[in-house]
C-alpha cells in the first residue's frame, strides 16, 4: 500500500497555491486585520469559481466529490498563506453537514416515523 498523495491532489494544491500567492499575499492579509469584515476582498469568489469551496460536496449536488484526504492539501496551503476566510468552517463542517442532511434516508420518511431534527447554524466569528 502506498501512502502518499496522488498526482492529481499535487495538481490541485499547486493550482491552489498559485491563487493564495496572487489573491492573498502577506500584505493582503496585513490589510485584511484592518477592514471591516477581516477578508481580503475578493478571494471568496476566486475559491469559489475554482471549486474549492465544494470539495467535499457530492458531485450530484454540483461539487466535486473529493474527500478528506483531498482537502488537506487545500488546508495546508491556506494555513500557510495565513488566508483570513472561514475555509474550514464552510468546507469541512457546513457543507459534508448540509450533504448529511439531504441524503440520510430518515429525512425521507413520514414526519410520524423518522426522528426528530435539530438545526444547525455555522456562523464564522468574521460574518458580520
Amino acid at each position: 500500500m502506498k501512502f502518499s498523495f496522488t498526482d492529481e491532489q499535487d495538481m490541485f494544491r499547486d493550482t491552489v497555491r498559485e491563487l493564495f500567492a496572487d489573491r492573498c499575499p502577506p500584505d493582503a492579509v496585513r490589510q485584511s486585520w484592518d477592514n471591516d469584515d477581516g477578508r481580503v476582498p475578493g478571494l471568496w469568489a476566486a475559491l469559489a469559481e475554482m471549486g474549492v469551496l465544494a470539495v467535499l460536496a457530492p458531485e450530484a449536488a454540483g461539487g466535486l466529490g473529493m474527500n478528506e484526504v483531498d482537502l488537506v492539501r487545500i488546508l495546508e496551503e491556506a494555513g500557510y498563506a495565513g488566508v483570513p476566510e472561514p475555509l474550514v468552517e464552510h468546507v469541512a463542517v457546513a457543507i459534508p453537514a448540509l450533504a448529511e442532511a439531504v441524503t440520510v434516508p430518515s429525512r425521507r420518511q413520514s414526519p410520524a416515523t423518522r426522528p426528530a431534527l435539530s438545526t444547525v447554524r455555522v456562523r464564522s466569528s468574521s460574518a458580520r
